[in-house]
């Protein structure tokens, strides 16, 4: 099992024609602990740009024994977003999707079983899906776990 939150990544934002974007105002992700319907748990805080999104990238090295990645996803209490969408991407194909409104936590994972054995750009995509208006993304509890069959 691999905590995500104790990965080195990187961060790149890009604008919904796909354009790259540098440091654009409000938008960020790091480390952070936050309460989703009362329910706090730490992972990571995204917030997209405006009409554009919030890429966290990971190189992953993935081991034979199949894995899964799994998260818990939601928008920080008091947040008043139209919503936002939340992707996992795999060598840029994407693997995995939950658009979200304020509320609850709720639960995204992706088997990375394919992948076995190979290094991965993992990427944690945070989509404005319009405007970024209180747009308080969190990733809970993000890890890689070994597949139980």
């Amino acid at each position: 099992p691999c905590d995500m939150t104790k990965m080195p990544f990187s961060v790149a934002f890009v604008s919904e024609s796909g354009e790259e974007l540098h440091s654009p105002q409000y938008a960020g992700a790091s480390v952070a602990e936050a309460a989703v319907g009362g329910v706090s748990r730490k992972g990571f805080t995204a917030h997209p740009p405006n009409h554009g999104q919030t890429h966290m990238q990971f190189l992953v090295n993935l081991a034979e024994t199949p894995v899964a990645f799994h998260s818990f996803v939601g928008l920080r209490d008091g947040s008043q977003s139209e919503g936002c969408v939340f992707r996992v991407l795999v060598n840029g194909e994407e693997v995995a999707s939950r658009k979200m409104m304020p509320g609850q936590w709720e639960e995204i994972s992706a088997d990375l079983t394919p992948w076995a054995e190979k290094t991965i750009l993992f990427s944690l995509v945070t989509d404005s899906d319009g405007p970024f208006n209180y747009d308080w993304a969190m990733w809970g509890e993000p890890r890689v776990d070994v597949v139980r069959r």
